[in-house]
C-alpha cells in the first residue's frame, strides 16, 4: 500500500469522524414539533449563550452537554453515565446537571456587562432567576418524556480531559516522557526526606506565622441522609459544621507578603489581598468501591511564588494550595490530599484505615505519599507547615484547635472567585478556558510535551489535570480508588 493512498484514507477517517460530530444527537430539542413553552425556552438560552459567548464570559467549571444547555457535568456526574439508572435515579441526574447549569448561568449573567444583560431581556437578577429557573424546569420535563432519553443522553454526557493529545504526539510522549518520569521520581524521594524529618528540624527562614480558622468547629455533627444515586444530601448547617471542623491550621514561614494568605481581587488581573486571610471551601464528591463520599476544599492564595533565582522557572504571580479531606459516610476523615492550583505537586495523606495499591503502570508517576495522617484527636487540628517562596508542604501534624493564632482566617464560598467585583461590573478569576490570566510560568516552555495547557497556570476546579507523566485529574470520580482500598 503506497503512502500516499495510507495517508488518503488516514484522513477520510478523521473527515468522517469530524463530521459525525457535529451531527445533532437524536434526542436535542426539536422546536418545529416542541410545545411553545419548549420553543420559547430554547429561544432563551440561545440568546442567553450568544450573549455570554459574544462577552467572553463562559465558565467552564462545568462542562456543557451538547444540544442540551439547561445541563452541565462535572467528571463526578459524568461517571454515572456507566450506571444503570432507574427511574428515580435518572431524574436525580438531571435535577442535579441542571442544578450545575442553573449556577453557571447564574454567575456568567452577573458577569455580562449591562448591554449584555439587555440583549437577553433581563436586567435585574431576581427576573433573569425566575425565567431560567422556568426554563429549567420546562426543558427538563420535557427531556424525560422523550423516548430513548436515557439512553441518548448517557451516550452523550462526556468531560473533556485536560490533556492535549496533539502536544503529545508533536513532543514524542512515548520518548520524552522518560525523561520528565525521572525527574518526578526523583522530587518524590526529596519529597519524601523532608517529610521525614521532624518538625524542630525544619529550617525557619523567616518569622512562623500562625493561620487558624475563626471557628473552632462543631464537636457534634448533624446526620445526613443520602438521594437516589446514594449521594450525600448535606444541608447548609451541616456543610458548614464539617467544613469548620475539618478546617486545617497553617504554619507558614513568612519572609515577604508574598508568602501570606489573602483574599482573591480582581481588576485588570487578579491579586491577593493579604489585609484579609481567607480559605474557599468547596464540597464536592468521589466513588469509593461501591460508597459515594463527601470531600472538604480548602483553598489557600498567595500573591506569588517569588523567584529564587534570575531563571527560577516555577516561579510566577498567584501561588495557592488546595487541601482536601475525604470523608467516611460516617462523617471522619479517611484520606487528606493536596495540590496546588496549578494541579501540581498532587500528594496523598492516607488515613490508617487504607492501605496502598500495588502501583505496576510502567509510565506513570503513581500516587505521592510523603506521610500518614495523624488520627484526629478531641480538641486537635491538622496543621499544615507551609515552605517559605516555594509554599510547599513539609509535614502535616496535629495541633491545639483552641491555641490563639497569628492570622484568624474566615471561610468564603469558591463560587465567589467566579464573579469577583469588578470596575465595570463582576469578572471571573478564571477565562474561558478555566485559566487564571496573568499566572503564566517559564516552565510552560519546558514541560509542554506532556500535554497539558499552560503549566504552572492557576486553575479553575475541573481543570486540574495532577500527573505531567500518565493521566490524572484531582476531581476524577475514580481517582482514589485507584490508588487505594479499605484494609480488611
Amino acid at each position: 500500500m503506497s503512502l500516499v493512498f495510507r495517508m488518503v484514507r488516514c484522513l477520510s477517517v478523521v473527515f468522517i469522524v469530524l463530521l459525525s460530530a457535529c451531527v445533532k444527537p437524536a434526542y436535542i430539542m426539536d422546536t418545529e414539533k416542541s410545545q411553545p413553552s419548549v420553543v420559547k425556552c430554547s429561544q432563551f438560552f440561545n440568546q442567553l449563550d450568544t450573549a455570554i459567548k459574544h462577552e467572553g464570559v463562559q465558565d467552564v467549571q462545568a462542562s456543557r452537554v451538547d444540544g442540551l444547555p439547561f445541563l452541565r457535568a462535572n467528571r463526578f456526574l459524568a461517571s454515572f453515565a456507566d450506571d444503570d439508572m432507574n427511574d428515580a435515579q435518572f431524574a436525580t441526574w438531571l435535577e442535579k446537571m441542571n442544578a450545575l447549569a442553573v449556577e453557571g448561568y447564574s454567575l456568567e449573567w452577573k458577569n455580562l456587562s449591562e448591554q449584555g444583560k439587555r440583549t437577553v431581556s433581563y436586567t435585574s437578577f431576581s427576573s433573569f432567576a425566575k425565567k431560567l429557573s422556568y426554563c429549567s424546569v420546562v426543558s427538563v420535563h420535557h427531556l424525560k418524556e422523550m423516548p430513548n432519553s436515557k439512553v441518548s443522553l448517557k451516550k452523550t454526557v462526556h468531560v473533556s480531559d485536560d490533556y492535549q493529545l496533539w502536544k503529545r504526539t508533536l513532543g514524542l510522549y512515548p520518548i520524552s516522557a522518560w525523561a520528565f518520569l525521572l525527574g518526578i521520581h526523583d522530587w518524590h524521594q526529596q519529597t519524601k526526606q523532608v517529610f521525614a524529618q521532624s518538625l524542630s528540624k525544619l529550617e525557619v527562614k523567616g518569622k512562623m506565622y500562625r493561620y487558624a480558622s475563626k471557628f473552632v468547629g462543631a464537636s457534634h455533627i448533624d446526620d445526613w441522609q443520602w438521594d437516589a444515586l446514594n449521594i450525600p444530601i448535606l444541608s447548609e448547617s451541616v456543610k458548614q459544621q464539617l467544613f469548620e471542623k475539618f478546617a486545617p491550621n497553617l504554619e507558614v514561614d513568612v519572609g515577604q507578603l508574598d508568602d501570606e494568605i489573602g483574599r482573591v481581587r480582581r481588576d485588570d488581573a487578579v491579586s491577593i489581598d493579604v489585609r484579609h486571610p481567607v480559605v474557599y471551601q468547596k464540597l464536592s464528591y468521589t466513588r469509593f468501591h461501591g460508597e459515594i463520599l463527601p470531600q472538604l476544599n480548602y483553598i489557600f492564595w498567595f500573591p506569588s511564588r517569588p523567584k529564587a533565582s534570575a531563571l527560577d522557572m516555577l516561579a510566577g504571580s498567584v501561588d495557592s494550595i488546595m487541601w482536601r479531606v475525604t470523608l467516611t459516610p460516617d462523617g471522619k476523615p479517611l484520606l487528606y490530599d493536596a495540590i496546588h492550583s496549578c494541579g501540581c505537586y498532587h500528594m496523598f495523606f492516607p488515613t490508617d484505615k487504607l492501605s496502598l495499591l500495588p502501583q505496576n503502570k510502567i509510565l506513570d508517576e503513581g500516587a505521592l505519599v510523603p506521610q500518614m495522617a495523624p488520627n484526629l484527636k478531641a480538641g486537635t487540628k491538622i496543621t499544615l507547615r507551609i515552605e517559605q517562596g516555594t509554599h510547599y508542604i513539609q509535614k502535616i501534624f496535629l495541633s491545639d484547635a483552641n491555641r490563639a493564632s497569628d492570622k484568624p482566617y474566615m471561610m468564603l464560598d469558591y463560587n465567589e472567585l467566579r464573579a469577583l467585583p469588578h470596575k465595570n461590573g463582576f469578572h471571573s478569576a478564571f477565562n474561558h478556558e478555566g485559566i487564571m490570566p496573568h499566572t503564566e510560568r517559564l516552565e510552560a516552555y519546558f514541560f509542554w510535551p506532556m500535554g497539558i495547557a499552560k503549566p504552572g497556570s492557576m486553575r479553575q476546579w475541573g481543570h486540574h489535570a495532577t500527573a505531567f507523566v500518565g493521566h490524572r485529574h484531582f476531581d476524577d470520580a475514580h481517582l482514589l480508588e485507584r490508588y487505594f482500598i479499605l484494609k480488611e
